[in-house]
């Protein structure tokens, strides 16, 4: 491959000009960066992270070409790269922590006898870390991130207000990536059938609520009319006695 080769040339030390080493390191540079993008598109976040973390050499060999000879071409490339490769980076770090998240989630319900709160909390702050490393980065995978989080409150520790609070932000999210359609992304799905049996929930609550507090008038309005039936037959029997007196 021509990014090996030019990777050989550079570490090897071949003498060539200033502007040809650049022009090399820079080729590079972005073949490393294509690769971990690549990795990250399917998934792999460990090639995008050994991908990324190659950046580092030519990026160096760069900066101090750059110093050298003030190149602002040059330092503007870096500027640009360091920027797209540490969004890069932190979009994969997501889903690294993601995946740990998921894998000890997993361990905690299917091996242990007894739910291990611990761990629990250790699955919860694992996703909230990779909330953050998406946070303004990639909308998606926050959003995934933020639907993992609610099926812990909702399956696992039972809490439907932190769930339905997760679960809000993940639509809201959706919202953004409008007009794609993620009718066929778990994530969205799970989000999506768990807050509309909270609403079904809800309004079987409040029609319960309407219902009992429409009892609890009708039985009122039952005790008055009966009060009143008694106080009517009393008054004719009060009528009649004076009548024949």
């Amino acid at each position: 491959k021509q990014w090996y080769q030019r990777r050989v040339a550079i570490t090897a030390g071949i003498p060539k000009s200033k502007e040809h080493q650049a022009r090399m390191l820079k080729q590079l540079t972005m073949d490393y960066f294509h690769q971990s993008v690549t990795a990250l598109a399917e998934g792999n976040f460990k090639s995008c992270l050994q991908a990324i973390a190659e950046i580092y050499t030519p990026q160096m060999k760069l900066e101090e070409i750059s110093e050298s000879n003030g190149d602002i071409d040059i330092a503007n490339f870096i500027i640009t790269m360091k920027e797209d490769s540490f969004k890069t980076e932190c979009i994969a770090r997501c889903m690294q922590t993601r995946c740990v998240a998921d894998e000890l989630l997993s361990s905690t319900i299917n091996d242990a006898e007894d739910l291990d709160l611990v761990a629990v909390w250790q699955v919860i702050d694992f996703y909230k870390e990779s909330i953050l490393l998406t946070r303004e980065n990639d909308v998606e995978q926050e959003a995934i991130s933020l639907s993992k989080l609610g099926k812990v409150y909702h399956e696992v520790l039972k809490q439907k207000g932190k769930a339905k609070e997760m679960f809000m932000l993940v639509l809201q999210l959706a919202r953004t990536l409008q007009p794609r359609n993620l009718s066929e992304e778990e994530w969205f799905r799970y989000s999506s059938n768990v807050l509309a049996e909270y609403q079904r929930e809800e309004i079987r609550k409040e029609e319960k609520e309407w219902q009992e507090s429409r009892q609890k008038y009708l039985d009122q309005m039952e005790l008055k009319l009966t009060e009143l039936k008694e106080k009517r037959k009393k008054d004719r029997l009060r009528l009649c006695v004076d009548t024949t007196a």
